[in-house]
């Protein structure tokens, strides 16, 4: 499987302004390793060890891995600590799947069509991942409570088989097996929103074309 996105470029550059008198002016950090693509958005932000200091998350598509920028506080970032994931990594979002109280990784694996959850343990280490299988093509994730019990659940875009899956969450770092939805063409992006007034979530898949559709109580509208 092949990768249909835009290649970025092989570093990504973080960009903030100083002040200098009555004007600002921009400097940038390159993150060296960070080989981005254009799926789904590849940087994800917590704080990961607990400093109170933001850190980042970005998904390397070419080297199979994500990688965790410390931040110094000033606006730099350390050195980065890579964390294996499934092939083709496209997507990162960040979410408490275990109620700890940490923040821990969600990755979306383009080329080998799964998703890797990573627990953080709260001092910006993690544990293994454990990959669970989606749709054909995934290119984006989005945490979210589907169901209303109170734990994060996965929705999952996948762009080869034209669906969006959804992995329930156990509460414990755990996620059920997950139910696809047919959406009829390629999703590129997700949302959430309360469509029908029934005070639970519905998603709402779109791509870059303007096709989009609401997946409401798991049917397509």
């Amino acid at each position: 499987m092949g990768n249909p996105w835009i290649t970025l470029g092989c570093l990504m550059a973080v960009l903030w302004s100083q002040s200098v008198g009555a004007a600002s002016r921009l400097r940038a950090q390159h993150l060296a390793g960070a080989a981005l693509a254009s799926g789904g958005p590849p940087v994800a932000v917590s704080d990961f060890n607990g400093d109170g200091i933001p850190d980042l998350a970005l998904a390397n598509f070419g080297s199979d891995i994500v990688s965790v920028y410390f931040g110094n506080g000033d606006g730099t970032f350390g050195s980065p600590r890579d964390l294996p994931v499934g092939s083709g990594p496209l997507s990162v979002a960040v979410g408490d799947f275990d109620g700890d109280g940490s923040p821990d990784l969600v990755v979306v694996n383009f080329q080998s069509s799964n998703v890797s959850v990573l627990l953080g343990n709260g001092d910006g280490t993690f544990q293994a991942a454990w990959n669970y299988s989606v749709g054909s093509g995934p290119v984006y994730v989005f945490v979210i409570d589907m169901n209303g019990d109170g734990v994060p659940d996965l929705a999952v875009a996948n762009s080869e088989s034209e669906s969006v899956s959804i992995l329930l969450g156990n509460g414990d770092g755990t996620f059920q097996a997950p139910r696809n939805f047919d959406v009829s063409f390629a999703p590129d992006w997700l949302a959430a929103g309360d469509f029908n007034g029934n005070g639970l979530p519905e998603l709402l898949a779109v791509n870059r074309f303007g096709s989009f559709a609401v997946l409401l109580g798991g049917r397509r509208q």
